[in-house]
């Protein structure tokens, strides 16, 4: 019996020294990683001078007659909102479709402001078509209207016809679609409001 529990304090003092020398091991190894080669290098500071060209200037000045990407401002009502001198009253670019869904991912305070629009914009209409958009109900006709709406936006971006004939199609057929969910929930709220009343 005194064997075994020998034998099991020995197995867990082998099993710690084996750890032990890993964990060593493994910090050498780290260790050895952090050299300091790149920090001690001879480098150029933005700004400062230095011995090594002859005008003292560490950052050397752009080739004239060229432009580095992104620097070339040729729209300057784009840059400054300047018109000869004064503030410009419009936008500088057409806020197209097509502007919004390239840059909206990248801009989520505006999504989330337009987001909002949209969804005041789409209770509004429900509630001249005679549809509840408080309570719950109203919340899920709300959110499936804009869900059409964003839909057939997809079809309206591409839509060259003076009268948007295939956008509207689009969006009837999406109406359609969410209009048996709606009806549904626009008696509930009604019953609901009526028993409150």
């Amino acid at each position: 019996m005194r064997g075994t529990s020998e034998q099991g304090v020995g197995s867990s003092v082998q099993k710690f020294n084996k750890l032990a020398a890993l964990g060593a091991m493994t910090a050498t190894l780290m260790l050895a990683g952090c050299r300091q080669d790149m920090q001690d290098q001879p480098k150029f500071f933005p700004q400062r001078g230095t011995d090594f060209y002859a005008d003292g200037r560490s950052v050397r000045p752009q080739v004239e007659n060229t432009v580095a990407r992104n620097q070339l401002h040729e729209d300057g009502y784009f840059y400054t909102g300047l018109v000869n001198g004064k503030e410009g009253d419009g936008m500088p670019f057409p806020a197209t479709l097509e502007v919004l869904q390239r840059d909206l991912p990248r801009d989520p305070v505006s999504a989330l402001a337009l987001g909002g629009a949209a969804l005041c914009s789409m209770r509004l209409m429900l509630d001249a078509a005679g549809i509840a958009s408080h309570g719950i109900a109203g919340v899920v006709a709300v959110k499936l209207t804009a869900a059409a709406y964003l839909a057939a936006a997809h079809t309206w971006s591409r839509d060259e016809s003076p009268d948007l004939a295939p956008t509207m199609a689009t969006l009837d057929r999406r109406l359609r679609g969410i209009e048996r969910w709606l009806v549904p929930l626009h008696s509930t709220s009604r019953n609901a409001v009526e028993a409150d009343a």
